[in-house]
């Protein structure tokens, strides 16, 4: 169910935004992402009462004056009192906030989905090594596997032999491979073949967009084509194990758009 919604949001997404891959990845970025910014500053100024939240944020902005001189006073019943108006403050502000959030969720989703499998890497070009690794059942460790192979694909060998793989994780075996290949409109289809299973993996090169570059075959294969990550701006880094380098330019990009925006279109 899940794969066949992420194909759903990929068909629409491409119709909609896939004119943004012959752009530069940077400028597709800001763009994706102020984009989002205006959603969410748009659906705010669409489904919210602009007037009361215009009326809560002159309110919060006494408030704060009032408990600066109650602090510098030290009236503490008059603190107490202020920031259980500030309180009530804060809760009107949520439940008006709450309804543009919903109705901007599925256009964000939307536009995630599509940078997740368009924009996370950088597609390979002719000519450049393609790194893959297929990762086996530890059982499989001893045996061979090997690429069919195609007109234009080229590699050192075509048979690799199933090794142990070192490291930390469960034990598991693996086989890697580093090809080469010439351009295609359609996808390759890498035939990974071994005693024991036969594998189908999609390889896109010198195009817009790249095939899924991790894929798991039956629960038991795993095959990885590493694929360089695309970095915003030549440099920004991701977090390790939680957020890529080009979500964390997008939500920079998205977090700083939103304050921006609210004050070009004057909403609140």
């Amino acid at each position: 169910m899940f794969d066949l919604l992420t194909q759903y949001c990929l068909a629409i997404g491409d119709g909609l935004l896939g004119w943004l891959l012959a752009w530069p990845r940077d400028l597709a970025l800001v763009v994706l992402a102020w984009g989002s910014s205006a959603i969410l500053t748009l659906t705010r100024r669409v489904t919210t009462n602009q007037n009361l939240l215009g009326r809560i944020a002159a309110d919060r902005r006494r408030l704060k004056e009032l408990l600066a001189s109650a602090k510098a006073a030290g009236d503490a019943a008059a603190l107490a009192r202020l920031r259980l108006t500030k309180s009530q403050l804060a809760w009107l502000s949520l439940r008006a906030e709450g309804r543009p959030l919903l109705l901007a969720l599925p256009p964000l989703a939307l536009v995630a989905t599509w940078c997740v499998h368009r924009l996370e890497f950088l597609p390979p070009l002719a000519g450049e090594p393609i790194a893959i690794t297929a990762y086996t059942p530890f059982s499989w460790v001893g045996g061979v596997m090997h690429i069919a192979p195609a007109p234009g694909l080229r590699t050192a060998q075509w048979v690799q032999p199933i090794e142990p793989l070192t490291g930390g994780g469960p034990p598991q075996g693996s086989a890697a491979w580093v090809l080469d290949a010439a351009p295609t409109a359609e996808p390759y289809r890498l035939l990974f073949h071994s005693g024991r299973e036969t594998c189908v993996q999609e390889l896109l090169v010198g195009q817009r967009t790249y095939a899924p570059p991790v894929v798991t075959h039956r629960d038991q294969v795993t095959i990885e084509c590493r694929l360089q990550p695309y970095r915003p701006f030549g440099v920004l880094p991701g977090i390790p194990q939680l957020l890529p380098p080009w979500m964390v330019g997008y939500l920079a990009l998205a977090i700083v758009g939103v304050p921006i925006l609210k004050r070009l279109w004057h909403v609140n």
